[in-house]
């Protein structure tokens, strides 16, 4: 563009533009895959086996670029779900002894009744 430097109108497109380029940049630059960003992670006291098994199923995506809705994904995902749960809840899931071979869904059902278990326990 002919724009003129000492203009404080034509400055500011020009910061416009630099502005625009940069975020073209960053937006087009893919995602580094960290999957170690999901493994890190547990689950909180006080967070719902819902709210983990959400919070690793949005994270596993983000980090790993995996859909945890393939047989690859789901496995996976309910590996981290067991392994990373709070402490009652894991060993509530490990007693169940064939935990790798259910799913999802089930492995969530006993994860809550673990925790409302914990939560009347309280009370």
């Amino acid at each position: 563009p002919d724009w003129n430097n000492q203009d404080p109108l034509h400055r500011g497109h020009m910061q416009d533009l630099r502005t625009i380029l940069v975020q073209g940049i960053r937006e087009s630059v893919p995602r580094g895959q960290n999957i170690g960003k999901v493994f890190s992670e547990h689950q909180k006291k006080d967070e719902t086996p819902t709210e983990w098994l959400e919070w690793l199923r949005k994270n596993l995506q983000l980090y790993s670029g995996l859909d945890p809705s393939t047989p690859v994904g789901e496995v996976l995902l309910k590996t981290q779900f067991v392994a990373r749960s709070w402490i009652d809840i894991r060993k509530n899931l490990e007693k169940l002894g064939d935990w790798q071979n259910r799913g999802l869904d089930e492995l969530l059902r006993e994860a809550q009744k673990a925790y409302v278990r914990r939560e009347d326990e309280k009370e």
